[in-house]
């Protein structure tokens, strides 16, 4: 049956309301996933925390990238950057100033110290990972009373860690 010119009930006024703000959130989020580089690092941190307060339990929110890879990349960049003002023979080429060698020197170095805190936490890392695989190996041997008790502590040590 056709309504002619009857206006919209409350209700249906408060539902097409909300259809268009969920149409406005959906085209915000789909910018978003589109273009993430847009965002500030504190608005992709607190991104993170308000997805891992929805995501179910047991799953963890883990950076989308490759460490050794952005290791690998970091290297490529001095190299580059020293390439730039510097000869294979490390002697500094004759058409770059002394700023440009200092500034690559400066860069140079940021980039390196950056890159061996990264490589202690990648050492850490894999360190970590070595230990919770013999423990998940170990405790695939135990009884299984032995291994609930092993899984409820730790469920208690992760949930003090959040």
């Amino acid at each position: 049956m056709l309504r002619a010119n009857t206006p919209e009930k409350p209700q249906e006024s408060a539902v097409h309301a909300f259809m268009e703000a969920a149409q406005t959130l959906d085209d915000e989020v789909e910018a978003i996933l589109n273009a993430p580089q847009l965002l500030s690092k504190e608005q992709l941190k607190d991104l993170a925390c308000i997805l891992q307060d929805y995501l179910p339990k047991g799953v963890q929110y883990d950076a989308d990238f490759d460490l050794l890879g952005e290791v690998s990349d970091l290297l490529t960049t001095i190299k580059a950057m020293r390439s730039k003002v510097m000869t294979d023979a490390g002697v500094p080429r004759e058409d770059v100033s002394a700023r440009d060698l200092k500034e690559v020197a400066t860069a140079s170095n940021t980039l390196l110290q950056t890159l061996l805190k990264v490589h202690t936490q990648i050492m850490s890392m894999n360190r970590q990972r070595a230990i919770e695989k013999a423990v998940a190996e170990t405790m695939r041997e135990q009884p299984e009373d032995i291994q609930n008790m092993y899984f409820q502590r730790l469920e208690l040590e992760l949930a003090l860690i959040k």
